[in-house]
């Protein structure tokens, strides 16, 4: 929960840990549809097209008290030697003026405007909704601001990340805006996303916080919201209208009586509001593994928070088991591979791979994880999200079959991530198929006491760790020491070693399972329509927090069954 508070208090509507989120991004694409886009302007329109507004309105947004109020609000964010980012400047970026910045980057489509604004030191040309990377340095900025352009932003996602990105840690993010009728006197009505022309001010507020919320997670702290329209401001847009339509049906002194109210409103200012955030800084590994963890997965945006949570557990754990500098350097880079992962898994219904078992394959298969082509297409054939191959996922799914999901998912694990290696490996993997076929056969028949699974399970274990990781590769090797050199005692201790890890690192997990019923054959997650039939985990946190002290996996992702190496077993 976001216990950090805003330094300013005047106008706070809406309190850090007050917002209510769903779990994932909640716009469909058409949200963002323009219904009319303005000719000139296929980012965002010129705020200063406001200064050829017939109302007497000046250059920029706001008018009146609203620019200071939004002066003192701005004041409280920024320090001698600050560095501000305007995003879709215009002739007035409100900043006060009596502060020695650091610098003051204007950045938008609005060339005349931000001629003209004597506060920026550099100007960009740039528009708001290209999707493309701010031309700047990570942290290059202490305020990232925008004024009323928000309800123009057609990919918001988007940018905020980029904002998020260019600010330091301690840095503010704030978006300003007014009502729907400040937009249209500042010419950028025609330019209003769907989303934002059919919502109110309140809800205004929600979507502007979420955009922050979704663009990096629990990087951006102490989001709060602000309503600064002061009471005697209510409905001076609603009141402006009328005024404006009346001067425009009159004419003589009546006109100039109507034109002094005008100004009157003018004077007294637009309705404002706020929504801002702080770049929250991220711990030191050594200090604090699972926060660190967890802030590399800030800005995944295909991982809910409880799975954050699930892999950040999982990651910092890998980090504390590790003996020396290189492995926990391992560690760290393997946590930030996570969220490339849940990007290939963003077509996953939870029903298929629920999300403890997602954020195990995650842990399990960052450490190797590049993102090869051959990595995805097989991660994709494995689960069934495309149909799978007959030579490789459908054999091994039918030698698996009775094998439990939570195994099927380590099992995927550790063979996914082997694609694309070297030649060795991808030849290695071209005999998997009739390696685990004859490994299967072979523990039955030494081994006739066991379950099906239980003889599976065995039997891939020891393909994976003896057969697949261990060169030159040799299944001949691992065949004749299942079947004659390797004791019984030998093979029940190593498929007891391998059932309590199991059991020990992930009994959210297996509790899933136990409501799953049984996986059929196919690709290793396949059934007949979709891939592991389990449920989804009710509480994560305590499912995380359970298997955060399990022992660890000694080989592909480290087998138990790698204690006897594969020369011994020859």
């Amino acid at each position: 929960e976001d216990t950090a508070m805003p330094p300013q208090k005047e106008g706070l509507k809406i309190v850090p840990g007050s917002w209510k989120w769903p779990l994932l991004w909640p716009y469909p694409p058409d949200f963002f549809d323009v219904p009319e886009p303005a000719p000139d302007a296929p980012g965002v329109a010129p705020a200063a097209a406001s200064a050829a507004a017939d109302d007497g309105a000046a250059a920029g947004p706001y008018r009146g008290n609203s620019v200071g109020e939004l002066r003192a609000h701005l004041a409280a964010l920024v320090a001698e030697g600050s560095r501000v980012l305007d995003l879709g400047a215009g002739a007035e970026s409100y900043l006060p003026a009596d502060v020695a910045y650091g610098r003051v980057v204007g950045a938008g489509p609005d060339a005349e405007g931000m001629g003209a604004n004597p506060a920026l030191t550099e100007r960009l040309a740039w528009d708001l909704n290209s999707g493309e990377a701010l031309p700047f340095e990570d942290g290059a900025f202490d305020l990232v601001m925008t004024h009323n352009s928000v309800g123009c932003l057609t990919d918001p996602r988007s940018l905020f990340e980029e904002v998020f990105r260019v600010l330091s840690p301690g840095g503010h993010a704030l978006v300003s805006f007014s009502t729907n009728d400040v937009f249209e006197r500042t010419g950028k009505g025609s330019s209003l996303v769907k989303m934002w022309r059919t919502m109110n001010d309140e809800q205004h507020i929600w979507i502007a916080g979420s955009f922050l919320r979704f663009s990096a997670g629990d990087g951006f702290e102490a989001l709060s919201g602000f309503d600064l329209t002061d009471t005697v401001q209510v409905g001076q847009s609603q009141k402006q209208n009328a005024v404006t339509r009346l001067v425009s049906r009159i004419s003589g002194a009546d006109a100039q009586r109507a034109s002094s109210l005008a100004a009157a409103a003018a004077e007294r200012g637009d309705a404002l509001y706020i929504v801002q955030a702080r770049r929250a800084t991220p711990p030191a590994p050594e200090a604090d593994p699972y926060g660190h963890a967890l802030s590399l997965m800030w800005m995944a945006r295909h991982m809910t928070p409880p799975e954050r949570q699930l892999s950040a557990l999982r990651m910092a754990r890998d980090y504390q088991r590790a003996t020396s500098a290189p492995e926990r350097a391992a560690a760290v880079a393997a946590a930030g591979r996570v969220p490339a992962i849940f990007d290939e898994l963003r077509d996953l219904d939870k029903a298929v791979l629920p999300m403890s078992l997602k954020a195990m394959f995650a842990a399990l298969a960052a450490p190797r994880w590049a993102g090869r082509p051959e990595q995805v297409a097989n991660l994709r054939r494995g689960l069934n999200l495309d149909p799978a191959d007959e030579d490789f996922w459908l054999p091994i799914g039918a030698a698996t079959a009775d094998m439990d999901a939570l195994d099927k998912v380590v099992l995927l694990a550790d063979v996914v991530p082997l694609f694309g290696a070297d030649e060795a490996t991808d030849a290695a993997l071209r005999r998997l198929p009739g390696v685990v076929r004859d490994a299967v056969a072979a523990v039955a028949l030494r081994l006739p006491m066991l379950e099906s699974r239980d003889a599976q399970l065995l039997a891939v274990d020891l393909c994976t760790t003896d057969f697949l990781l261990s060169p030159p590769h040799d299944e001949s090797r691992l065949l004749r020491w299942i079947s004659s050199a390797a004791t019984i005692e030998e093979l029940v201790g190593i498929l007891d070693e391998r059932k309590n890890y199991m059991k020990a690192d992930a009994p959210g997990a297996a509790a899933d399972e136990s409501e799953a019923g049984e996986p059929a054959a196919g690709g290793v997650g396949a059934r007949n329509d979709a891939a592991l039939p389990v449920a989804d985990v009710v509480d994560p946190p305590a499912d995380a927090e359970a298997g955060a002290a399990a022992p660890a996996r000694a080989s592909a992702s480290a087998s138990t069954s790698a204690s006897a190496s594969a020369t011994t077993r020859a």
